[in-house]
C-alpha cells in the first residue's frame, strides 16, 4: 500500500499489483481456512433471519465474469415466492462458490441455472446446474475433502480445493449438506434450507 503511493515505473508498478494480488489471495485463504476450523470445532455460529428467496445477492469476480463472457456463459435464476430461514451472508457465499465451480467447468456457450424448488411444505431445494461433463462417482467422494485438486477435472485451473469444503462447512451449521449429482448434459449440486 506505501508503495502504490510512491511514483513507479511501468516495472515497479506491474510488480506491486502482483504483490497486492498474491496478498489478497493469501488474505483470502487464511480466512477460508479458519471458516472451516469454526465449522469444525462448532465454533460456528449463524445469524439466522428470514429473507425473500429472490433477495439473495451473489457477487461474481471479475474474473470469474470475465471467465463467463469468453466462454459465452448466461447465468439464469429461478427464484420462488418464500421467505428463507438462513443466515443471509453465509448462504450468499455458498452461491457464490457453487456458481464460481460452475462457470469453470461449464462448456462454452451454455447456461448455468441457479434455481429454487419447494420439495415439502417448509422445505426449499436450492441448486446450480451447469452443462458439461460428469464427474465420477470416486471424484464426488475427493472433492468435498478440503485442499483436493484433481488435476483431470481442473484441467490446470487456480483454487486452492477449498470450495466445496466451505459449502459444506456453512451448510452443516444450517443442519443441511451439500448433493453433488451427474445429470443429463451436466452437473447439479444442491442443498436444502427451511423456509416459511
Amino acid at each position: 500500500q506505501l508503495l502504490k503511493e510512491t511514483n513507479l515505473d511501468d516495472e515497479q508498478d506491474v510488480c506491486v499489483k502482483r504483490i497486492d494480488k498474491g496478498a489478497h489471495r493469501l488474505k483470502t485463504l487464511i480466512e477460508d481456512v479458519l471458516l472451516v476450523v469454526q465449522g469444525e470445532t462448532g465454533a460456528l455460529k449463524p445469524k439466522i433471519g428470514q429473507i425473500d428467496c429472490s433477495s439473495f445477492h451473489i457477487a461474481i469476480s471479475n474474473d470469474q465474469n470475465q471467465l463467463a463472457d469468453q466462454k459465452g456463459l448466461k447465468t439464469i435464476l429461478r427464484w420462488i415466492d418464500k421467505r428463507i430461514i438462513c443466515d443471509q451472508q453465509l448462504i450468499e457465499q455458498v452461491f457464490t462458490r457453487l456458481i464460481h465451480n460452475a462457470i469453470k467447468f461449464a462448456e462454452e456457450n451454455s447456461q448455468i441455472v441457479v434455481a429454487a424448488s419447494l420439495i415439502q411444505p417448509h422445505r426449499v431445494q436450492f441448486s446450480v446446474t451447469n452443462r458439461g461433463i460428469g464427474i465420477s462417482a470416486n471424484v464426488i467422494e475427493k472433492i468435498m475433502k478440503p485442499f483436493f485438486l484433481d488435476e483431470d477435472v481442473m484441467n490446470h485451473s487456480s483454487g486452492m480445493g477449498l470450495g466445496l469444503t466451505i459449502c459444506q462447512t456453512i451448510l452443516k451449521a444450517h443442519s443441511s449438506s451439500i448433493h453433488v449429482a451427474n445429470v443429463t448434459g451436466g452437473v447439479e449440486v444442491s442443498f436444502e434450507l427451511p423456509c416459511i
